[in-house]
């Protein structure tokens, strides 16, 4: 009877560690003024593809697809080891709603292992809900940050300069400053 009570308390705990760990994935946040809901803190393109984003989500994705410049991004498809990205973005921001679903339209296209990606959403505010993100210097979304083996190379800051594309080649190639 002992070893059945403490399996049971033991699932019972696994299980609120599971539960306290999911609910901060994909938050949404209401503002009681406006009725604006937007997405906060740390989420994943699941919540892009559901709700009032998608309305503009899954438009700017299909459409970046015929703009792709896949000859600048066949060359970057060999540097991506060892990359991770981590995006911030407001979903009530316009640069935002344009430029975050064509970079992952880029990402898509340079087949990006989504498990090296951090998507981070905050509010007006630029505060992530419980997920920190001061250490990031946030000073405008969407901010694209490209990483090797934790180490930044670059990022890209409200809209490129020349391209996605363009922007990410200079920053593999270490040759990209953006001033925005």
């Amino acid at each position: 009877m002992k070893i059945i009570l403490k399996s049971f308390f033991i699932l019972i705990i696994l299980f609120q560690i599971n539960t306290s760990f999911s609910q901060g994935i994909n938050q949404k946040l209401t503002n009681n003024k406006t009725g604006e809901v937007i997405l906060i803190g740390q989420c994943t393109l699941d919540a892009f593809l559901k709700d009032k984003f998608i309305e503009w989500y899954k438009p700017e994705f299909n459409s970046y697809k015929y703009n792709l410049q896949k000859k600048i991004l066949d060359s970057i498809k060999p540097q991506l080891t060892d990359i991770s990205i981590k995006i911030v973005l407001g979903t009530w921001c316009s640069d935002s709603r344009e430029h975050f679903p064509h970079f992952m339209t880029v990402l898509d296209y340079l087949e990006f292992d989504n498990k090296n990606l951090t998507i981070i959403c905050v509010d007006r505010n630029r505060i992530a809900g419980t997920v920190p993100t001061d250490y990031l210097n946030i000073v405008r979304v969407p901010t694209f940050i490209i990483y090797r083996e934790k180490i930044e190379l670059g990022r890209i800051i409200e809209t490129p300069i020349e391209s996605l594309e363009k922007d990410l080649l200079k920053i593999f190639k270490g040759i990209y400053t953006q001033t925005h």
